[in-house]
């Protein structure tokens, strides 16, 4: 199953739903789409408006890919669970958000992992999940990051009052 998800921003990302519905067909999997506040109903998807944190987890886990907008939470869950990661970034030129700090997470992350790819445009789109795909057969994983590793220790010894390791 391929899990998208818009996030809760009000405005519409009609473009990205589109695109990922009309796919859905030939992509030889279900898709479900969380699709915010917009009140979409895809033809080929199974469409879902608000959904819990809960609920966005379990289809992440469930999955084989993600495809979302360019949050950091997308990248964040898809990581968590070892999921590729397809990120669009919303586009505030086009009404899809407030201004174009997707654009700049989407920068941001562009090229960083092999199990995340940004695509700007939703032409790209159909390769980019067929390239995911295959990332899945493959069980490609994450690249280690050390600099996440030293957080979450620091983290977790701060939270259970115990020395923060250097």
């Amino acid at each position: 199953m391929i899990f998208l998800t818009v996030g809760s921003a009000h405005q519409a990302f009609t473009r990205l739903l589109d695109a990922m519905d009309a796919l859905a067909p030939s992509l030889g999997e279900p898709v479900i789409m969380q699709t915010g506040f917009s009140g979409y109903q895809g033809r080929h998807t199974t469409c879902e408006g608000y959904i819990t944190f809960g609920k966005v987890h379990a289809y992440v886990r469930e999955s084989t890919l993600v495809v979302g907008q360019a949050s950091t939470g997308a990248v964040l869950m898809s990581r968590q669970y070892g999921k590729p990661l397809i990120v669009v970034p919303r586009d505030g030129a086009r009404n899809e958000i407030l201004d174009d700090h997707q654009y700049q997470t989407a920068r941001s992350i562009e090229g960083r992992s092999r199990m995340v790819e940004v695509v700007y445009e939703v032409g790209g789109l159909e390769a980019a999940i067929r390239r995911a795909q295959a990332k899945a057969r493959e069980g490609l994983t994450y690249e280690a990051d050390p600099e996440r590793d030293r957080l979450l220790a620091a983290i977790r010894a701060a939270v259970h009052g115990r020395e923060i390791p250097a």
